[in-house]
């Protein structure tokens, strides 16, 4: 039955308080979502359709909630003054008045009955526009869960079955309209489950999880075929379309998976969560940079295995020296934040060689391809030559060239090799 929601006293208080809120909200994602439209459209960077469809689509979002705010505020401040009003008004027709028109009485009967369907219509719109919300931000929900590798299992299977799930609902769409309009077109008239498409079809989503249509093995006029049809369905789409789907979900689940599994970075959620507060606070305590800054910078170092301090000090994005140790510190903490050249050569950490010495063999190793592909300049060749000649060394004579204390010790060493 259709109603005209009434709020007043405590309840109201409480409901303008939770709108006002919730305009709050609504404006500072609006900025945000703006913001970040015009950063990625004004950027030089080639910004993917989907992510401005992201943004295009929170701030839709905003915009509908603010109007359902600036229409939904008005009507529920003053319901208790209308619906008031109205029952005055209808309770005020003098019905056993003799002097007064019987069209007088039914006309303002049914002007206050009209004001209350309006009320009560303007509600229903407003209650729509609503669950379109509600039902958008559910579905935007699922889709943020893609935030984290462990979350992303609903949205990452889907992203990888997208084409086959696809081509399936095509197949199962067209053979459940087909069983429909056979079953509508032979029992439609005897039966009343078949009385017309949209009721078969309802059986049929029935028939997915079980469920079977009355009757359906002892009828005196149709057994043969109405088993017949009852049972090509069930082998057809219950069967086998059933088992494709979820053959489809499971390989795809299983790539997802394995791409966890492969990945490095990825840890337990609250653990993640844990982390990025972390970083975030220490990043406004000790001046380190905004991440996406920091980025940008370092992007362009293609050629860099790994980062030093040297390297992101001469950054100028870190507030003080201290700041970028304290970033060092917090970062390497981390195991997959090792350099990459740790561990080169060794099959576990007992038997990796020192870092060091893993360093001189790397240089021997790039001069060589430097020298195969004769990118060697003349003035480079006795440099390359020494230093290869230092490399060559056992460790300690090597990291005495590597780390001097004076010239005589560097071409001694030099001249031993």
């Amino acid at each position: 039955m259709d109603h005209y929601g009434i709020v007043e006293g405590a309840d109201l208080n409480g409901y303008i308080a939770i709108q006002s809120i919730l305009i709050i909200f609504v404006i500072i994602l609006l900025v945000v979502g703006v913001r970040k439209i015009f950063n990625n459209v004004s950027s030089q960077n080639d910004t993917h359709w989907l992510s401005i469809l992201d943004m295009l689509l929170d701030v839709g979002i905003s915009v509908l909630v603010l109007v359902f705010v600036v229409r939904m505020l008005p009507e529920k401040m003053s319901s208790a003054q209308s619906a008031a009003s109205i029952l005055e008004n209808l309770a005020g027709i003098p019905w056993s008045s003799s002097s007064v028109p019987l069209e007088t009485k039914m006309a303002r009967f049914f002007e206050n009955v009209e004001k209350l369907q309006n009320f009560i219509q303007s509600e229903n719109y407003n209650n729509i526009l609503c669950n379109v919300i509600v039902t958008v931000n559910l579905l935007r929900m699922v889709q943020f869960t893609s935030l984290h590798p462990r979350l992303a299992m609903l949205t990452g299977t889907v992203l990888n079955a997208l084409d086959d799930l696809w081509h399936t609902a095509i197949l199962t769409t067209l053979l459940m309209l087909s069983f429909a309009g056979l079953g509508n077109w032979r029992f439609g008239d005897r039966l009343e489950p078949f009385e017309n498409v949209e009721s078969t079809l309802q059986l049929e989503w029935e028939m997915l999880f079980g469920a079977l249509p009355a009757n359906w093995g002892v009828d005196k006029q149709l057994t043969r075929e109405l088993q017949l049809w009852t049972v090509l369905y069930l082998m057809l789409v219950f069967l086998l379309i059933l088992n494709f789907l979820l053959a489809i979900i499971v390989e795809a689940y299983m790539k997802v998976r394995e791409g966890i599994d492969a990945s490095e970075t990825e840890s337990e959620f609250f653990t993640d969560v844990y982390f990025t507060l972390d970083s975030t606070y220490r990043r406004i305590l000790f001046g380190w940079p905004a991440p996406a800054r920091l980025g940008e910078v370092m992007e362009s170092w293609r050629a860099r295995i790994s980062v030093g301090y040297i390297d992101l000090l001469g950054t100028g994005l870190f507030r003080s020296p201290e700041a970028c140790v304290s970033f060092l510190k917090f970062y390497s903490s981390f195991d997959f934040m090792e350099p990459p050249v740790v561990g080169k050569y060794g099959k576990n950490k007992a038997e990796d060689r020192p870092l060091k010495e893993i360093l001189l063999g790397c240089i021997v190793e790039v001069i060589q391809r430097r020298e195969a592909h004769g990118r060697n300049t003349d003035a480079e060749i006795l440099k390359l030559k020494l230093m290869r000649a230092a490399a060559t060394c056992s460790t300690n004579d090597a990291l005495s060239f590597v780390q001097p204390t004076n010239t005589e010790v560097n071409l001694s060493c030099t001249r031993n090799c």
